[in-house]
């Protein structure tokens, strides 16, 4: 309801006001082969990491997250309008024509949201050196977006359940932050990052009682109620809790693939 109020996509902690008249910025290059072929989430995101490596960000991760998050749908936006508005200049000729295309535009952007996340959650995990595999399959062929340190640990009664962990990765938790409950039984305490800001009290102690911990970029904190907030991990504090523990693993090495 509140995409078609504003005529434009709407996601979580992004501030919207309908009348603003943006500043004009410097223009935003890019490949021209892009407005002749829509380019796929992966290589948009290569785009973006060019434009904000990690070697240059001097501020958190978490930071950084929200930054590429803001600058990628910028060129998503750039490349979305330049390949849907001449279709709608050219008109339709028929109402089911209109509904089946506005179908596929905003299929392809709810697509992009959730594959961006993943792809900016494991460029970071990648560059901060930890261990971990997207996609690794456990119990009734479920599929975790990140489990760490690999399948291969997870499946080997030898490594302990203790150092195991999973996240799953969801803009929006609402209610679907119950699908992580059964993907990884060897793992007690799941961990979830979303950018869904002012997640309710209620909701959040709901999420505890069933061993699901929330990570939540560090500037989006504030938007909790303030009793929950100390319990809220950041993703930088993630990434250093799985740190510390990857290095105290013995052997750890025979388990990385």
């Amino acid at each position: 309801m509140i995409e078609n109020w504003l005529g434009c996509e709407v996601e979580p902690g992004r501030f919207q006001m309908r009348n603003y008249v943006p500043q004009p910025e410097k223009e935003l290059i890019l490949p021209e082969e892009w407005f002749k072929h829509f380019p796929t989430g992966r290589e948009i995101f290569n785009f973006v990491l060019q434009a904000l490596p990690r070697n240059k960000w001097v501020k958190s991760i978490d930071a950084l997250l929200l930054k590429r998050r803001e600058f990628e749908f910028e060129v998503f936006q750039k490349i979305e309008n330049a390949d849907v508005l001449p279709q709608i200049g050219n008109g339709f000729h028929a109402v089911e024509e209109f509904i089946k295309y506005a179908h596929s535009v905003s299929n392809r952007r709810k697509s992009r949201t959730g594959i961006s996340l993943e792809l900016n959650l494991e460029s970071i995990f990648v560059d901060e050196k930890l261990a971990f595999e997207t996609q690794a399959i456990t119990e009734n062929r479920k599929k975790p977006d990140f489990l760490f340190p690999s399948g291969e640990a997870y499946h080997d009664s030898n490594f302990p359940s203790t150092k195991l962990h999973m996240m799953a990765a969801k803009t929006c938790c609402k209610d679907r932050w119950r699908q992580v409950l059964n993907e990884a039984n060897r793992i007690s305490l799941k961990h979830l990052f979303t950018l869904q800001q002012g997640v309710s009290g209620n909701q959040l102690r709901e999420m505890k009682d069933n061993n699901v911990a929330l990570v939540v970029p560090a500037p989006q904190i504030g938007s909790f109620p303030k009793k929950w907030r100390n319990s809220l991990l950041t993703l930088d504090s993630f990434v250093q809790r799985i740190r510390a523990q990857q290095l105290n693993v013995h052997g750890f090495e025979q388990w990385i693939n």
